[in-house]
């Protein structure tokens, strides 16, 4: 065993913790779904507003089949790679329970909805906007700290990535 008993126990409480703190800022933001919160005005607008995504990441849209069936590779090919990058860095655990997290929030949405629930949003007025959740920012954050945390340097003293 790679990992100890307490550190997957830590790594299991940091993805539930994940999952519950997308599902509870979702279902806060449902309640208030009607309500629209100007965060910021400015070049760029930052605003609190429920929308249902039914569409792929940045809104590209495609049939549901679709969406499940690619969200179910990637989340397979994804487990793969970390269960290997596990095996060689055991501080990818914290990047890999975040990014699992956001990910199963959205997941779950996608089940339950046929959509992945949005509340913040942030664009040009007068342009689309980009609407996320806190799923996407365990998203994003998991994998940039995966990222950081299993590059190392080659023969050349470029950063690569070691799995």
């Amino acid at each position: 065993m790679f990992f100890s008993k307490k550190a997957s126990q830590t790594t299991f409480m940091m993805l539930a913790l994940a999952f519950l703190l997308d599902q509870f800022s979702k279902t806060l933001a449902s309640t208030y779904s009607s309500w629209e919160l100007f965060v910021y005005k400015g070049i760029f607008d930052v605003k609190i507003a429920y929308v249902l995504n039914p569409h792929f990441a940045f809104s590209i849209p495609a049939p549901e089949w679709l969406i499940l069936g690619v969200v179910a590779i990637v989340f397979s090919v994804v487990l793969y790679v970390f269960k290997l990058s596990l095996k060689r860095n055991k501080y990818s655990a914290p990047w890999i329970a975040l990014l699992l997290g956001g990910a199963l929030g959205n997941l779950v949405d996608r089940l339950r909805f046929s959509a992945v629930q949005d509340f913040i949003s942030i664009g040009i007025p007068g342009w689309n906007s980009l609407s996320f959740n806190i799923a996407d920012i365990l998203i994003l954050v998991g994998v940039i700290g995966w990222i950081y945390i299993n590059q190392e340097e080659n023969y050349n003293g470029i950063k690569v990535l070691k799995l």
